[in-house]
Protein backbone atom coordinates (compact mmCIF):
# COMPACT_ATOMS: atom_id res chain seq x y z
CA UNK A 1 0.00 0.00 0.00
CA UNK A 2 1.39 3.51 -1.06
CA UNK A 3 2.02 6.55 1.83
CA UNK A 4 0.95 10.01 0.73
CA UNK A 5 3.55 12.21 2.21
CA UNK A 6 1.88 15.02 3.05
CA UNK A 7 3.72 18.45 3.68
CA UNK A 8 0.83 20.11 5.37
CA UNK A 9 1.71 17.18 8.51
CA UNK A 10 5.51 17.95 8.33
CA UNK A 11 4.18 21.33 8.43
CA UNK A 12 2.81 21.33 11.10
CA UNK A 13 4.50 19.36 13.73
CA UNK A 14 7.38 21.53 12.71
CA UNK A 15 5.92 24.64 13.12
CA UNK A 16 4.56 23.49 17.01
CA UNK A 17 8.24 23.31 17.82
CA UNK A 18 9.10 26.99 15.97
CA UNK A 19 6.23 28.72 17.80
CA UNK A 20 6.92 27.14 21.36
CA UNK A 21 10.78 28.09 20.80
CA UNK A 22 9.97 31.50 19.46
CA UNK A 23 8.03 32.30 23.00
CA UNK A 24 10.72 30.94 24.68
CA UNK A 25 13.18 33.46 23.10
CA UNK A 26 10.65 36.28 24.12
CA UNK A 27 10.14 35.20 27.69
CA UNK A 28 14.14 36.24 28.02
CA UNK A 29 13.23 39.71 25.93
CA UNK A 30 14.05 38.45 22.35
CA UNK A 31 11.74 38.85 19.58
CA UNK A 32 12.35 36.96 16.67
CA UNK A 33 12.48 39.47 13.48
CA UNK A 34 13.13 38.16 9.79
CA UNK A 35 13.51 40.33 7.05
CA UNK A 36 12.40 40.28 3.62
CA UNK A 37 14.43 42.19 0.70
CA UNK A 38 12.77 42.54 -2.55
CA UNK A 39 13.83 44.63 -5.71
CA UNK A 40 10.99 45.72 -7.86
CA UNK A 41 7.13 44.59 -7.91
CA UNK A 42 7.52 41.19 -9.41
CA UNK A 43 3.81 39.60 -8.83
CA UNK A 44 5.35 36.05 -8.19
CA UNK A 45 8.09 37.92 -5.53
CA UNK A 46 5.33 40.03 -4.02
CA UNK A 47 2.89 37.00 -3.66
CA UNK A 48 5.48 34.62 -1.72
CA UNK A 49 6.72 37.10 0.53
CA UNK A 50 3.18 37.84 1.54
CA UNK A 51 2.54 34.21 1.80
CA UNK A 52 5.69 33.65 3.93
CA UNK A 53 5.18 36.51 5.81
CA UNK A 54 1.62 35.75 7.03
CA UNK A 55 3.63 32.16 7.99
CA UNK A 56 5.75 33.63 10.36
CA UNK A 57 3.77 36.15 11.86
CA UNK A 58 1.55 33.34 12.66
CA UNK A 59 4.32 32.02 14.50
CA UNK A 60 5.10 35.10 16.20
CA UNK A 61 8.13 36.33 14.45
CA UNK A 62 8.19 39.50 13.39
CA UNK A 63 8.55 40.65 9.78
CA UNK A 64 10.07 43.32 8.35
CA UNK A 65 10.25 44.66 4.55
CA UNK A 66 12.62 46.00 2.69
CA UNK A 67 11.79 46.84 -0.76
CA UNK A 68 13.96 48.56 -3.95
CA UNK A 69 13.08 49.79 -7.08
CA UNK A 70 13.76 47.74 -10.06
CA UNK A 71 15.98 50.52 -11.31
CA UNK A 72 18.16 50.71 -8.25
CA UNK A 73 21.82 50.68 -9.23
CA UNK A 74 23.80 47.91 -8.22
CA UNK A 75 25.91 49.75 -6.10
CA UNK A 76 23.23 51.40 -3.76
CA UNK A 77 21.87 48.00 -3.40
CA UNK A 78 24.76 46.01 -2.16
CA UNK A 79 25.12 49.16 0.37
CA UNK A 80 21.51 48.24 1.25
CA UNK A 81 22.21 44.71 1.51
CA UNK A 82 25.08 45.35 3.60
CA UNK A 83 23.34 48.10 6.07
CA UNK A 84 20.50 44.97 6.38
CA UNK A 85 23.17 42.51 7.16
CA UNK A 86 24.78 45.24 9.98
CA UNK A 87 21.31 45.79 11.48
CA UNK A 88 21.08 43.96 14.79
CA UNK A 89 17.26 44.30 14.69
CA UNK A 90 16.84 41.45 11.97
CA UNK A 91 18.59 38.16 13.16
CA UNK A 92 17.78 36.70 9.63
CA UNK A 93 16.50 37.59 6.11
CA UNK A 94 15.22 36.49 2.67
CA UNK A 95 16.06 37.54 -0.30
CA UNK A 96 13.76 37.56 -2.93
CA UNK A 97 14.93 36.18 -6.50
CA UNK A 98 15.17 36.16 -9.08
CA UNK A 99 16.89 40.15 -8.99
CA UNK A 100 16.91 42.63 -12.12
CA UNK A 101 19.21 41.54 -14.79
CA UNK A 102 21.58 44.98 -14.19
CA UNK A 103 22.55 42.76 -10.89
CA UNK A 104 25.17 40.51 -10.54
CA UNK A 105 23.50 37.73 -8.89
CA UNK A 106 27.22 35.91 -7.71
CA UNK A 107 28.39 39.71 -6.56
CA UNK A 108 25.44 39.80 -4.40
CA UNK A 109 26.06 36.15 -3.32
CA UNK A 110 29.38 37.32 -1.88
CA UNK A 111 27.73 40.55 -0.18
CA UNK A 112 25.20 38.39 2.03
CA UNK A 113 25.77 38.18 5.75
CA UNK A 114 26.42 34.16 6.06
CA UNK A 115 25.18 34.53 9.80
CA UNK A 116 21.53 36.42 8.43
CA UNK A 117 21.82 34.31 5.40
CA UNK A 118 18.55 32.06 6.36
CA UNK A 119 18.21 30.94 2.56
CA UNK A 120 21.74 29.37 2.49
CA UNK A 121 22.68 31.07 -0.65
CA UNK A 122 25.63 32.90 0.32
CA UNK A 123 29.10 31.28 -0.93
CA UNK A 124 29.88 30.29 2.94
CA UNK A 125 26.59 28.65 3.53
CA UNK A 126 26.20 27.01 0.20
CA UNK A 127 29.91 25.10 1.77
CA UNK A 128 28.08 24.12 4.93
CA UNK A 129 26.14 21.84 2.74
CA UNK A 130 29.22 19.61 2.58
CA UNK A 131 29.35 19.50 6.26
CA UNK A 132 25.61 19.97 7.62
CA UNK A 133 24.59 20.36 11.40
CA UNK A 134 21.47 21.28 12.94
CA UNK A 135 22.26 24.94 12.84
CA UNK A 136 23.81 25.14 9.41
CA UNK A 137 21.82 27.33 6.81
CA UNK A 138 21.52 25.49 4.13
CA UNK A 139 18.75 26.05 0.66
CA UNK A 140 15.29 25.93 2.65
CA UNK A 141 14.11 23.71 -0.17
CA UNK A 142 17.00 20.76 -0.26
CA UNK A 143 16.32 20.69 3.76
CA UNK A 144 12.58 20.42 3.60
CA UNK A 145 13.14 17.01 1.60
CA UNK A 146 15.26 15.45 4.32
CA UNK A 147 12.71 16.77 6.88
CA UNK A 148 9.82 15.20 4.78
CA UNK A 149 11.59 11.81 5.06
CA UNK A 150 12.84 12.19 8.36
CA UNK A 151 9.19 12.54 9.63
CA UNK A 152 7.65 9.24 7.65
CA UNK A 153 10.42 7.40 9.65
CA UNK A 154 12.19 6.61 6.66
CA UNK A 155 15.63 4.71 6.63
CA UNK A 156 17.86 6.39 4.53
CA UNK A 157 21.49 4.22 5.45
CA UNK A 158 22.78 2.20 2.78
CA UNK A 159 20.07 3.06 0.39
CA UNK A 160 20.82 4.00 -3.01
CA UNK A 161 19.57 7.61 -3.73
CA UNK A 162 19.14 9.07 -6.82
CA UNK A 163 18.67 12.81 -7.38
CA UNK A 164 17.82 14.01 -10.99
CA UNK A 165 19.17 17.85 -11.20
CA UNK A 166 21.80 19.08 -10.34
CA UNK A 167 21.10 23.08 -9.48
CA UNK A 168 22.52 24.52 -6.53
CA UNK A 169 19.53 25.40 -4.69
CA UNK A 170 18.38 21.99 -4.94
CA UNK A 171 19.54 19.05 -6.67
CA UNK A 172 23.17 19.59 -5.39
CA UNK A 173 22.73 20.26 -2.01
CA UNK A 174 20.39 17.41 -1.43
CA UNK A 175 22.55 15.05 -2.90
CA UNK A 176 24.95 15.95 -0.55
CA UNK A 177 22.35 15.94 2.67
CA UNK A 178 21.45 12.50 1.43
CA UNK A 179 24.79 11.41 1.38
CA UNK A 180 24.86 12.83 5.34
CA UNK A 181 22.73 10.30 5.81
CA UNK A 182 24.93 7.61 4.28
CA UNK A 183 22.58 6.69 1.05
CA UNK A 184 24.66 6.09 -1.83
CA UNK A 185 23.74 8.93 -3.90
CA UNK A 186 23.91 9.34 -7.85
CA UNK A 187 23.06 12.90 -9.25
CA UNK A 188 21.85 12.69 -12.60
CA UNK A 189 21.57 15.57 -15.78
CA UNK A 190 20.04 16.16 -18.94
CA UNK A 191 23.55 13.86 -20.32
CA UNK A 192 23.13 11.44 -17.93
CA UNK A 193 23.34 8.24 -20.36
CA UNK A 194 20.43 5.39 -19.48
CA UNK A 195 18.48 7.47 -17.22
CA UNK A 196 15.61 5.39 -17.22
CA UNK A 197 17.99 2.64 -15.75
CA UNK A 198 19.81 4.84 -13.44
CA UNK A 199 16.44 5.63 -11.65
CA UNK A 200 15.16 2.07 -11.66
CA UNK A 201 18.09 1.43 -9.77
CA UNK A 202 16.70 3.69 -6.57
CA UNK A 203 15.32 2.92 -3.09
CA UNK A 204 14.90 6.88 -3.03
CA UNK A 205 14.64 8.79 -6.57
CA UNK A 206 14.51 12.53 -5.90
CA UNK A 207 13.16 14.86 -8.85
CA UNK A 208 14.37 18.36 -9.17
CA UNK A 209 14.46 18.80 -12.97
CA UNK A 210 11.30 21.57 -13.42
CA UNK A 211 9.52 19.43 -16.12
CA UNK A 212 5.68 18.15 -15.69
CA UNK A 213 5.35 14.66 -15.78
CA UNK A 214 8.94 13.83 -16.93
CA UNK A 215 9.19 10.94 -14.57
CA UNK A 216 6.83 7.81 -15.23
CA UNK A 217 6.25 4.28 -13.85
CA UNK A 218 9.30 3.65 -16.27
CA UNK A 219 11.30 5.33 -14.06
CA UNK A 220 10.59 3.61 -10.49
CA UNK A 221 11.24 1.04 -9.25
CA UNK A 222 8.43 -1.63 -7.21
CA UNK A 223 8.46 0.33 -3.53
CA UNK A 224 10.83 3.07 -3.76
CA UNK A 225 10.54 5.79 -2.10
CA UNK A 226 9.88 9.06 -4.55
CA UNK A 227 10.29 13.05 -3.72
CA UNK A 228 8.76 15.38 -5.97
CA UNK A 229 10.08 18.43 -5.87
CA UNK A 230 9.00 19.92 -8.90
CA UNK A 231 6.86 22.86 -9.43
CA UNK A 232 5.41 23.09 -13.09
CA UNK A 233 2.54 24.26 -14.55
CA UNK A 234 0.30 22.01 -17.10
CA UNK A 235 -1.66 23.12 -20.46
CA UNK A 236 -4.39 23.92 -18.27
CA UNK A 237 -2.10 26.37 -15.76
CA UNK A 238 -2.84 23.75 -12.79
CA UNK A 239 0.55 23.03 -11.05
CA UNK A 240 2.05 20.10 -11.08
CA UNK A 241 5.12 18.25 -10.34
CA UNK A 242 8.03 16.45 -11.94
CA UNK A 243 6.47 13.04 -11.71
CA UNK A 244 3.57 11.50 -12.76
CA UNK A 245 1.68 10.81 -9.75
CA UNK A 246 -1.21 8.83 -11.04
CA UNK A 247 0.84 6.27 -12.74
CA UNK A 248 3.87 6.36 -9.90
CA UNK A 249 1.68 6.15 -7.11
CA UNK A 250 0.15 2.45 -7.93
CA UNK A 251 4.12 1.17 -7.43
CA UNK A 252 6.08 3.70 -4.95
CA UNK A 253 5.72 2.60 -1.13
CA UNK A 254 5.61 6.61 -0.37
CA UNK A 255 5.11 9.31 -2.58
CA UNK A 256 4.29 12.92 -2.49
CA UNK A 257 2.24 15.47 -3.93
CA UNK A 258 2.52 18.53 -6.22
CA UNK A 259 0.96 20.75 -4.72
CA UNK A 260 0.83 19.79 -1.03
CA UNK A 261 4.15 18.14 -1.10
CA UNK A 262 7.75 20.15 -0.37
CA UNK A 263 6.37 23.31 -1.17
CA UNK A 264 3.94 22.89 2.18
CA UNK A 265 7.32 22.87 4.44
CA UNK A 266 9.51 25.31 2.83
CA UNK A 267 8.53 28.19 4.32
CA UNK A 268 8.30 26.63 8.14
CA UNK A 269 12.06 25.47 7.05
CA UNK A 270 12.80 29.02 6.82
CA UNK A 271 11.06 30.28 10.06
CA UNK A 272 13.19 27.41 11.73
CA UNK A 273 16.56 29.11 10.71
CA UNK A 274 15.57 32.51 11.21
CA UNK A 275 14.59 30.89 14.63
CA UNK A 276 17.89 29.25 14.69
CA UNK A 277 19.47 32.62 13.86
CA UNK A 278 17.95 34.49 16.81
CA UNK A 279 18.84 32.14 19.00
CA UNK A 280 22.56 31.96 18.24
CA UNK A 281 22.40 35.78 19.51
CA UNK A 282 21.31 35.03 22.72
CA UNK A 283 23.86 32.49 23.45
Amino acid sequence: MTTIMKGKEVAIALKEKIKAGVAELKEKGKVTTCGFIRVGDRSDSIGYENAAIKVLSSLGIECVQFHFPEDITEANFIAELEKIGNDDSVDGFLLLRPLPAHIDDDLVGMKINPKKDIDGVSPYNIGEVFYPKEDSFIPCTAAAVIKMLEFYDLELTGKNAVVLGRSNVIGKPVAMLLLAKNATVTVCHSRTQNLKEVCKNADILVSAIGKAHFVTKEFVKEGAIVVDVGTNYDENGKVTGDVHFDEVSEIASFINPVPGGIGSITTSVLAEKCLIAARKKVK
